[in-house]
């Protein structure tokens, strides 16, 4: 089948129409994965970046420090959780970091410990088992909570990573009441959290990014290798169960002359054609044992 004929061919004209789609489908994929990646850029960076220096004067300027205060109750609706990661409203940045290495000094802990319902195994019983522990240390000059596992020795390290996030009301309650503070003691409005928590969705956007990424990719070289030989798309490959995908074109291409459109379907005597989403449906239009499966009336 000539270059010309097949251009003009129904088969040929409805993989181009088909492959034009995939092209489509394929640059709004890209443009997405583009606006994505650049919308969540910072945490991306930041996953790959780990933590970086802090500058402790741009930290003693741009936070306050606020009072221990009064010793309160705990209501029955009160959130009395501590978050396995950190929200960017309720966080400190520098620019646009969030985890940092930090210098401390004078670390000491606090008689404040916080722990997690547990259950023994084989019974009913209920324990606690201490899930974090707080201390207080100076960083930029300010008294600062610094919130650790037990195993972590704070007082022993000069050098600590972790990120700044607001002091949940928690850990106010237990430093308002039972840690030793007094009133009008003042702390930075930041507590460092040390527990190697996230911020936000960080690792779910960079598993977005990466599955899109493989799929764009995927996708453009399937989309490449289709360009290069038509022969790969999927209305050609289909073609290649009843033989040669050229000369089964040729034969289809000649029945189509006499075709009779029945819906959304072309019925030849020998094929049946019709409009799929990413190809041109093709079938025979008989079965195994030779019955045709479409025998309209003005055959």
């Amino acid at each position: 089948m000539t270059n010309k004929n097949r251009e003009q061919g129904v088969i040929y004209g409805s993989m181009v129409k088909h492959r034009r789609k995939f092209l489509v489908i394929e640059v709004i994929l890209v443009l997405f994965l583009i606006w994505y990646a650049f919308a969540c850029s910072e945490y991306i960076i930041n996953v790959f970046e780990g933590a970086v220096s802090f500058d402790e004067s741009l930290y003693a300027s741009e936070t306050r420090n606020i009072a221990v205060g009064e010793p309160f109750e705990l209501h029955r609706n009160d959130n009395v959780t501590i978050n396995d990661y950190a929200l960017r409203p309720d966080s400190y940045w520098q620019g646009n970091k969030y985890e940092f290495e930090v210098e401390i000094e004078d670390a000491k802990r606090l008689p404040v410990e916080f722990a997690n319902k547990t259950t023994q195994t084989g019974d009913d019983h209920e324990g606690e088992d201490v899930s974090s522990v707080l201390y207080v240390a100076k960083i930029g000059g300010k008294d600062t909570l610094v919130l650790a596992y037990p195993h972590t020795k704070v007082e022993e390290l000069n050098v600590i990573d972790g990120i700044f996030v607001d002091i949940p009301l928690i850990i106010a309650h237990e430093i308002a009441n039972n840690s030793g503070f007094s009133p009008d003691d003042e702390i930075s409005e930041y507590m460092l959290d040390t527990r190697g928590l996230e911020m936000e969705s960080e690792i779910f956007d960079l598993t977005f990014v990466a599955v899109l990424l493989a799929i764009v990719l995927y996708l453009g070289i399937k989309l490449f290798l289709q360009h290069k030989n038509h022969l790969l798309t999927p209305t050609y490959r289909q073609l290649a169960k009843y033989g040669d995908p050229e000369i089964i074109e040729a034969k289809i291409e000649s029945e189509l002359k006499d075709a009779v459109k029945d819906k959304k379907q072309l019925v030849c005597q020998n094929w049946i054609v019709s409009e799929d989403t990413f190809k041109l449906k093709i079938v025979k239009n008989h079965m195994k044992q030779g019955e045709f499966k479409y025998t309209p009336e003005n055959y």
